[in-house]
């Protein structure tokens, strides 16, 4: 403790961290990451840390605990219970400072969030129907060769003769040709035809 203490004497006082009274900005994508719970993806509720200092909310953090995930989510280091959990009120309270009305907030994010989404489900639908329409034209353009190619074996197989043109038909050979396809009715069987009994 001495040592430490002649040591820190030696260096002399502490510098301030930020050196004049200008403002900083940050983007609020830069910010958000790092306020965000890495199990939610939400600003954390009730911030607790672990002992490699990652911050989570207290509820994903007992959540993950009781389905047995005895780890850090964020470095997989080992923790064993809850009692190894330490409450972060300055990191609650900074984050109460930044986000005055949490719940609106977050009622903001998701409204954001499902406006993200059903423009992303348009364009997931648009890519479906251009990837549909290439499919149509490609078996168009199939089944156009294979047109083409029937076509041209069509064209390139040895014609047979040409059957001899029919003359002018004449009706009394039609009726005679029709008169040979209709059915003969059987013939009539009188009692004196045929074989008799036998006596």
């Amino acid at each position: 403790w001495g040592a430490a203490m002649g040591d820190r004497e030696r260096r002399g006082p502490r510098r301030p961290l930020i050196l004049s009274d200008q403002t900083v900005t940050l983007r609020t994508s830069v910010l958000t990451n790092e306020l965000c719970c890495p199990v939610c993806l939400g600003i954390p509720n009730n911030v607790v840390a672990t002992e490699c200092l990652h911050r989570f909310c207290d509820d994903c953090m007992q959540k993950c605990l009781r389905q047995g995930k005895k780890e850090c989510p964020s470095c997989r280091r080992h923790v064993p219970t809850r009692r190894s959990l330490r409450n972060d009120a300055n990191f609650t309270s900074l984050i109460r400072r930044l986000i005055p009305d949490l719940d609106a907030f977050e009622e903001e994010e998701l409204q954001h969030i499902a406006e993200n989404n059903s423009g992303a489900q348009h364009l997931q639908q648009e890519a479906q129907l251009e990837r549909l329409r290439a499919q149509a034209a490609e078996l168009q353009a199939r089944a156009r060769e294979e047109l083409d190619e029937e076509a041209r074996r069509e064209a390139a197989r040895p014609r047979a003769s040409s059957p001899l043109p029919r003359e002018e038909s004449d009706p009394e050979v039609d009726d005679a040709a029709e008169g040979f396809r209709r059915p003969m009715p059987p013939p009539a069987r009188g009692r004196g035809s045929g074989r008799g009994r036998g006596r």
